[in-house]
């Protein structure tokens, strides 16, 4: 949330932006819904990151109870060599509403290179949805390794427009500053999705091209 870069533990992981929870591609800021009883989907994308960072990620996720996702993301940062791990998980507080808002909480943690920078987080998250689209809203805290907690929040709204899904969004971290970003995705064959997004942080472009297959 997620939300792909996690600068609470180092200024080079490109895994959850900003400290946010892995959040469905090819949103940064989480949704409140989670994949039905028994459904999964596996997610894999290349991201340009600020300070021109390459970083390539692939997230499996499950849902093994009804109301409860586990995920998993895997990053590697191609420019500075490192590696970036989470595991997640995702609780449904109420069910999603067609029209209306409906709630969850997730929470992990992530390590950079197996062990160090050890940063646990936890993320509540709201969705409401209307004939005018989605409106998603995070705030969570989130801990590294040697440093003080921080507070993460982001907003983004989506709607479906013709044959595709666009999102606007903006997120940050207390001690950083906020990103905004802008895309959209497209299922071109059932089952599977393909999806880019643009954005601004600091300064610097960032962007993502990526895909979604559904199991």
């Amino acid at each position: 949330m997620k939300l792909s870069r996690l600068l609470c533990l180092s200024a080079s992981i490109a895994l959850l932006p900003l400290g946010m929870a892995h959040a469905g591609r090819p949103l940064t800021v989480d949704d409140a819904g989670v994949n039905d009883v028994g459904a999964g989907h596996v997610e894999f994308w290349f991201a340009r990151m600020p300070q021109n960072l390459d970083v390539w990620t692939v997230s499996p996720a499950y849902s093994p109870i009804k109301g409860f996702e586990i995920s998993a993301t895997l990053s590697r940062d191609q420019t500075d060599k490192q590696t970036t791990k989470t595991i997640q998980g995702k609780l449904q507080l109420t069910p999603t509403k067609e029209a209306g808002c409906n709630y969850a909480v997730s929470f992990g943690v992530g390590y950079i290179n197996e062990t160090v920078n050890k940063a646990p987080y936890v993320n509540g998250i709201g969705t409401c949805n209307s004939s005018l689209g989605a409106v998603h809203g995070n705030v969570g805290l989130s801990h590294s390794d040697g440093q003080k907690k921080q507070v993460n929040w982001g907003v983004a709204y989506e709607k479906v427009i013709g044959p595709v899904t666009a999102h606007i969004e903006r997120y940050g971290q207390e001690t950083m500053r906020p990103a905004t970003q802008i895309g959209m995705r497209k299922e071109v064959i059932p089952g599977l999705q393909i999806d880019g997004t643009l954005g601004w942080y600091d300064g610097y472009a960032i962007y993502s091209i990526g895909m979604k297959k559904m199991f």
